[in-house]
């Protein structure tokens, strides 16, 4: 197991940075979603849609209530 470890820490020097990078790509798709006034408030579900979307592309597991 440690060799398994001591590959990764080899491939990801600093997995941090990767997820903060991910993570802070998500949170503006996210924010440029709810901030489009363009929209009217029937289109809130396809905003909740588009959301989960960009959670899904960014790796999020998508088995929710929201998937059907």
């Amino acid at each position: 197991m440690d060799l398994y470890k001591d590959i990764l820490a080899h491939l990801l020097p600093n997995p941090n940075e990767i997820v903060e990078m991910k993570c802070f790509q998500a949170l503006c798709k996210i924010k440029a979603i709810l901030e489009d006034e363009s929209l009217e408030d029937a289109d809130c579900y396809a905003k909740i849609e588009e959301l989960l979307c960009v959670l899904e592309a960014f790796g999020s597991n998508r088995e929710t209530r929201h998937s059907l």
